[in-house]
């Protein structure tokens, strides 16, 4: 360790570590929201038993203020329907201002005392194995990485979950599609320190199966697999994307050669000027589409945004073109703007279109029919290994004219009335370019630097 990385180290720390006083009025409160939900529980007829989990169970959280989790364990025997019912309904009473949230199934966000809180039913079981629900190892996590994690591997998961939170690594849900928090305290467990982890994936081969103890984890399978020790059927790394690894093993290559503060928190991405940008578009194939926000809770906007991305992606490969990089930005508060970057930026004029089978009379018929002497023929009908073909003039040979009609189609689907599905709108470079946010969304893509790079 370097002195500059030393001294780099402990302003991290100092910066992220939350008070001790900080941390037992949290543990208080979460105390008084605990009798709280058990009240309320009662009063609904029916027995819970409240459990801290969660970075703050753990003592992993961060500054300023650590969202915490209390979960409502109900009997395993309880019908699924009344513990969502039921549950949310213990939320709703003991939370100020609560929101509903959803992993597998619902929860409630909101205040208690000066702290948030995420109030989560859950059933309670014997073993991780048996779990009835998505959340409901969540205990168990906590009681793994509790007693295992000492007080300095508590301060090597802070440093490692805020430099998953500088690249844009950091979180399983699907928007971030990274490394979530109990992930974090894993790799630590594993390799003991902050330095350790990035030295391990900095390498030219960064592992991508690991375990603690003797899990074997064989049949799991997924871009990086940490096969989870409180139950060796899950893979803990199921959420990491091949992005987001890939950008962690970069990320990490990038510290080691040069341990700096960016990597941690950093710096705003600034819109190149037109100038820039303009010298980089030529050649490149770039759309983009202009749409209302979906009107979902905003942590389903991500999903429904990559369910649209992957039907563009889809009608655009049946064309002949694959999507090489995307790029998500608002426009103000109410639009986004979706730019991708295709291959080939366009497509040739002429394609061989094949027909039916030749051994096919009524469908041959049809074929010759439509192209014998249609204007954007090129040439004649004519049988080649054993079907029809026939040359002809692409009308649409860009993205954006081959989607311009296609809009609301591609629409379907996603949360938005007709009338605002009416109001996409395909965007030219020259269109992209004319306002900031299309400025500084082609910023991020053509220039495609890492957020510690900006």
């Amino acid at each position: 360790m370097t002195p500059a990385w030393r001294k780099l180290r402990s302003e991290v720390i100092r910066a992220i570590k939350p008070s001790a006083a900080l941390t037992r009025e949290a543990r208080r409160t979460s105390r008084r929201l605990e009798d709280r939900a058990r009240r309320a529980a009662a009063e609904l007829g029916v027995a819970v038993e409240p459990r801290l989990v969660g970075s703050l169970a753990k003592e992993t959280h961060l500054k300023p203020h650590p969202d915490i989790d209390v979960f409502l364990l109900f009997d395993a025997k309880t019908p699924r329907a009344e513990l969502e019912e039921k549950g949310l309904k213990v939320g709703k009473r003991v939370l100020r201002s609560p929101t509903l949230k959803y992993a597998e199934h619902p929860y409630v966000h909101g205040r208690f005392g000066k702290f948030e809180f995420d109030v989560v039913p859950a059933y309670r079981i014997r073993e991780a194995r048996g779990r009835l629900s998505a959340v409901d190892r969540s205990p168990f996590h906590a009681a793994f990485v509790k007693r295992r994690l000492s007080a300095r591997g508590r301060d090597e998961v802070r440093l490692l979950k805020q430099f998953l939170k500088g690249i844009g690594c950091y979180g399983a849900e699907t928007a971030t599609s990274g490394f979530s928090g109990y992930l974090a305290e894993l790799l630590v467990l594993k390799f003991r320190t902050f330095d350790a982890v990035v030295d391990a994936f900095a390498g030219a081969d960064p592992p991508r199966r690991l375990t603690l103890g003797r899990a074997k984890g064989k049949t799991l399978g997924g871009e990086f697999v940490f096969v989870d020790p409180v139950d060796a059927t899950r893979n803990a790394a199921a959420a990491v994307s091949r992005e987001r690894f890939e950008r962690f093993a970069r990320a990490c290559r990038a510290f080691k050669a040069a341990p700096g503060k960016a990597f941690f928190w950093p710096p705003r991405v600034r819109s190149a000027d037109v100038a820039t940008l303009s010298s980089h578009l030529g050649g490149r194939g770039l759309f983009a589409l202009e749409i209302p926000v979906p009107r979902v809770r905003p942590d389903a906007v991500g999903p429904h945004v990559r369910r649209l991305s992957d039907k563009v992606a889809r009608r655009l490969a049946d064309e002949g073109f694959s999507i090489k990089n995307q790029v998500v930005e608002n426009v103000g508060t109410r639009r986004l703007l979706l730019l991708w970057e295709t291959d080939p930026a366009e497509l040739p004029d002429l394609f061989e279109h094949r027909g039916p089978p030749v051994d096919d009379a009524v469908n041959s018929r049809k074929f010759l029919q439509k192209w014998q002497g249609h204007a954007d023929a090129v040439d004649n009908p004519h049988p080649e290994g054993g079907r029809w073909r026939v040359k002809v003039h692409r009308r649409d040979r860009t993205p954006e004219a081959i989607l311009k009609g296609q809009v609301e189609e591609l629409l379907q689907g996603v949360e938005l009335p007709a009338a605002q599905r009416r109001q996409a709108r395909v965007r030219r470079p020259k269109e992209i370019l004319a306002k900031a946010p299309g400025r500084l969304a082609l910023t991020k893509l053509v220039l495609a630097r890492d957020p510690w790079e900006a």
